[in-house]
């Protein structure tokens, strides 16, 4: 397989982006590569499952990520596609969903629903601004093979001296440099909180209403943590366990 099939492939996945399907299932898409297969969905670009060997499947996902920074999205549709994406992550622990009407909406972000069942559904994101600033930063050294001095001088030039001095930088890599675990809960717990108050007063309005909140590229990921977060939300909201 030559490196200018990928090419072509990753153009055609990218270019196949659209926000028009009425469902997930509908939106599952398969290109076959020779004897090989590729399948994802078209509202996120998000794969499902490939058999590409793992030199093709690398060189292929390069070649989306390039193809997609060459497409003229605006900033709606860019913050569009983050929202499908983490609504995305949460439909494929539940496939029951798969095949349920989405509507796009402006509050909340989406209606899901079957026949006269709904949810509504509203994304947040549990990123401060030094995340932004370190996902940005990383996204800008994506692939380079930079060492760990080289990214740090990357970081310095364009982000500043201050952002800079809370990091740490390893080959290939950036993260925290230190953070207080406890004060970083206590924001995402508040800013949970606000998503739920300001929707108060429609979650009657559906069967169910969730707070889908993304924690890509946050430095807690233990599942100590989620659970101390969504269990104190629990009882400052409801003001107890259930």
């Amino acid at each position: 397989m030559k490196e200018i099939d990928l090419n072509l492939i990753a153009k055609s996945i990218v270019n196949s982006l659209s926000f028009n399907y009425d469902s997930f299932e509908n939106a599952k898409t398969t290109i076959n590569i020779e004897s090989y297969h590729y399948t994802y969905d078209a509202t996120t670009l998000c794969i499902y499952e490939h058999n590409l060997p793992k030199e093709y499947y690398y060189k292929l996902k390069k070649a989306i990520n390039n193809e997609y920074k060459l497409l003229s999205l605006t900033n709606e549709e860019i913050k569009e596609r983050n929202e499908r994406i983490i609504l995305h992550s949460f439909i494929k622990l539940h496939p029951e969903y798969m095949d349920w009407d989405i509507k796009k909406c402006l509050h909340p972000d989406f209606v899901i629903s079957k026949n006269l069942y709904s949810f509504g559904i509203e994304i947040t994101e549990l990123v401060d601004g030094l995340d932004k600033v370190i996902n940005k930063a990383a996204s800008d050294n994506f692939g380079k093979g930079l060492t760990s001095k080289e990214l740090e001088a990357n970081v310095r030039k364009k982000y500043g001296e201050k952002n800079a001095d809370q990091m740490f930088f390893y080959n290939h890599g950036i993260g925290v440099n230190m953070f207080n675990v406890d004060d970083r809960k206590k924001n995402f717990i508040d800013l949970v909180e606000r998503k739920f108050k300001k929707y108060e007063n429609i979650t009657n309005d559906f069967n169910r209403f969730l707070v889908l909140c993304s924690a890509s590229g946050i430095e807690i990921t233990s599942q100590y943590d989620v659970d101390d977060i969504f269990d104190r939300n629990v009882v400052k909201i409801f003001g107890r366990m259930f």
